[in-house]
């Protein structure tokens, strides 16, 4: 799994530069925290499979803007 390391200043930016989705931000947020996916499914009430996808959108943007 992707593991991101920013502290809260460089994820603000990177969020404003990589154009991501609040949903997404949220997601970094709890990758930082090391949620798993089943907690970030349960806390967005959505489904595993799409906080996977979600999550794979803002690696790509990360990837994209750094």
């Amino acid at each position: 799994m992707f593991k991101f390391e920013f502290n809260k200043k460089e994820l603000e930016e990177i969020s404003e530069k990589a154009l991501l989705s609040p949903l997404q931000a949220r997601l970094i947020e709890y990758r930082i925290k090391d949620y798993s996916i089943d907690k970030m499914a349960m806390l967005e009430k959505m489904g595993t499979a799409t906080i996977s996808r979600e999550l794979k959108k803002a690696k790509d943007k990360v990837k994209k803007s750094i």
